[in-house]
């Protein structure tokens, strides 16, 4: 994976064909077309294998090479006439639903893995705000591409405007300016 990092990060437009290779491989379960808790792939890779080892080569790895590819570009066509989500979507959902949110709870037999996967994760969702950030011509096809329904996009879109509104209104007092985004992800 980090060979492939360093390779999208080079010229040639390498990106645009990992994402494609990655996606027909259907490595994260939901591009495929496949159930939504279904254990394939990069997920049952990590629930059971690396999750019962304790040490998680393949999701820093998988992690290296998203954020180098989330770099390069986030391709909101992904998956176009395949039969499944367009767009990056099920990638995020893996991010957040698979990796991030159960991080706590997982056991690590290097506690600095825990944190390397931590910082990873976040990485590539700081990637995915920075660069695309709301607001503006094309909002809703972003929020749409990264699976957010019309009602979520609304949701997402007014809790990211009330903490920046949040934190200019702190700084501005000489407090903190830091705010809260939550992700609810849709059921």
């Amino acid at each position: 994976a980090a060979a492939a990092a360093a390779a999208v990060a080079g010229e040639g437009g390498m990106g645009r064909q990992l994402w494609e290779h990655l996606d027909l491989l259907g490595m994260v379960p939901g591009n495929q077309g496949g159930r939504e808790g279904e254990k394939a792939g990069l997920r049952l890779e990590l629930e059971e294998v690396e999750a019962k080892m304790g040490v998680y080569p393949i999701t820093e790895g998988f992690l290296t090479l998203l954020v180098a590819l989330l770099k390069e570009e986030i391709p909101f066509d992904l998956g176009e006439g395949r039969g499944r989500e367009v767009g990056v979507g099920p990638y995020i959902d893996y991010l957040l639903d698979d990796v991030l949110l159960p991080l706590s709870s997982r056991a690590f037999v290097d506690p600095a893995q825990k944190w390397k996967v931590l910082c990873l994760g976040l990485s590539a969702l700081v990637v995915v705000v920075e660069k695309y950030p709301m607001g503006g011509r094309g909002e809703e096809d972003r929020l749409r591409s990264l699976g957010l329904d019309g009602g979520r996009r609304r949701e997402a879109y007014g809790q990211v405007r009330r903490d920046v509104e949040g934190g200019r209104e702190k700084r501005d007092r000489g407090g903190a300016s830091v705010g809260s985004v939550s992700y609810t992800h849709p059921t």
